[in-house]
């Protein structure tokens, strides 16, 4: 089935709507995850900017600063901690400063204190989850009085890729069958006058000549389709009259009262008449492709074949047949090949 024309025309246009969709989807796919990703980032900012203004006059006052985060952490989403300028955690809205450990090898961090903005991506052992980090520093009178930082977990990100994803593959799914479907369809549609072309042909190669085949297109193929109608008809009138020359010639070699026999140029018989069987009592029996003294066992009339046959000139003789012991004037003669 695959192998016709129809699903060599379908599977093609197929793949190349599933490579071009797997394309799409993967560039969407992307392009939403960074998009969100980028959300994050700037959400992250704003809250520490945010929570920048808020610390402020308690980093310089040196005031109950873990306080302060456990109270933002009631109030926002995220994380929030706030750092020392050496790396000591001062407050943080879901632990215990005093149980944590310096933060100042931390990239966010390290980043905030040289250029004033940090992030950072990594997976928490804490949370066990993979988390965002965005860090602003504090500062007063350009002194750096430490780090706020800010921080999320990546899972409603990667969760809507995931469903983006699986949104995708199952659009391609649906996709996929609907253009399998339609094109299939479409190329049935277009490769039907083939297919009646094929049979029509296979009924003239089995001898039924005249056949014709209904293809109104209007295009190449309708054009093939009356080239093949009139092929058809032309070829079924050349083969009546083929037939029609060849019933007036054995009508008139039947009716013959002398025998013929045509032999190839090989000497094998090909056409004899009613009188040459009776001649030489081989009338019931078939002798097409028998060389001429297995039929007329008559070495004279071998004999003078192969003499016209070598020498392309008529040749005649008189013998006493010794079939029918009867006294036999014997022709032999080329027939010209019809050069045209």
């Amino acid at each position: 089935m695959l192998k016709s024309i129809q699903w060599r025309i379908t599977l093609p246009f197929v793949v190349l709507i599933l490579v071009s969709m797997g394309i799409i989807g993967a560039y969407l796919v992307n392009f939403v995850r960074d998009s969100q990703v980028d959300n994050l980032h700037f959400y992250l900012k704003e809250e520490a900017n945010t929570i920048v203004e808020a610390s402020l006059p308690l980093l310089v006052e040196n005031s109950d600063v873990d306080a302060f985060v456990k109270q933002l952490g009631h109030t926002t989403e995220a994380r929030v901690t706030i750092v020392a300028a050496d790396g000591r955690v001062l407050g943080d809205s879901h632990e215990d400063p005093l149980a944590m450990e310096n933060h100042s090898t931390r990239p966010e961090i390290k980043d905030a204190l040289a250029t004033g903005l940090g992030d950072s991506t990594r997976y928490s052992t804490t949370y066990n989850e993979k988390m965002m980090y965005v860090a602003v520093p504090v500062s007063s009178q350009g002194k750096i009085l430490g780090v706020v930082r800010t921080a999320l977990p990546l899972t409603s990100v990667e969760a809507s890729v995931v469903h983006l994803a699986v949104t995708v593959i199952l659009s391609m799914l649906l996709v996929a069958l609907l253009m399998i479907v339609a094109a299939a369809l479409i190329a049935g549609k277009t490769t039907q006058p083939i297919r009646q072309l094929t049979r029509a042909a296979n009924q003239i190669s089995s001898g039924q000549l005249g056949n014709k085949i209904a293809i109104q297109t209007g295009d190449e193929l309708g054009e093939l389709g009356c080239a093949f109608n009139e092929m058809s008809s032309s070829l079924k009138k050349t083969m009546d009259a083929v037939s029609l020359e060849k019933a007036k010639l054995s009508t008139v070699l039947d009716n013959m009262v002398d025998g013929v026999i045509l032999t190839d140029h090989e000497g094998r018989v090909s056409v004899v008449n009613r009188a040459a069987g009776k001649m030489f009592k081989f009338e019931n029996i078939d002798v097409s492709g028998k060389s001429i003294i297995e039929v007329v066992h008559d070495y004279e009339v071998d004999d003078a074949l192969k003499l016209c046959l070598r020498t392309d000139q008529e040749q005649s003789a008189q013998f006493e047949s010794s079939v029918n012991k009867r006294f036999i004037r014997l022709v032999v003669a080329p027939v010209a090949e019809d050069k045209s």
